[in-house]
């Protein structure tokens, strides 16, 4: 095999780290889709040029789809920056926490 055929298979293989975009930042997408003439391409190539290294235009279709949502959550969200809510419940962790804090408050 030679070295060229060798690289690009190397090349290939590599992985690449995935951005987020935050509802605030979803929304300001849309505020600038809507103030440019609602052209996809546009406002994807505008976003891309501007940080948004993963800005294309169909995701920029998806979160036009998605813009009722969009800003129903953002009605009933307090933190527009926020990546991922999630709440976690679980009584058996609870437990333990109790008796860690019952533990280290005895020994202090």
């Amino acid at each position: 095999m030679s070295n060229s055929k060798k690289h690009a298979i190397s090349s290939a293989c590599v992985l690449q780290s995935r951005e987020n975009a935050t509802l605030h930042n979803k929304l300001m997408m849309l505020d600038w889709y809507h103030a440019n003439d609602k052209n996809q391409s546009k406002t994807a190539r505008h976003f891309k040029e501007n940080g948004f290294s993963y800005m294309k235009q169909p995701l920029v279709s998806a979160w036009v789809k998605d813009e009722p949502n969009l800003c129903a959550q953002a009605n009933t969200m307090h933190d527009l920056t926020s990546k991922c809510i999630c709440t976690i419940c679980n009584s058996d962790f609870d437990k333990a926490l109790i008796i860690l804090f019952k533990r280290q408050n005895r020994v202090e």
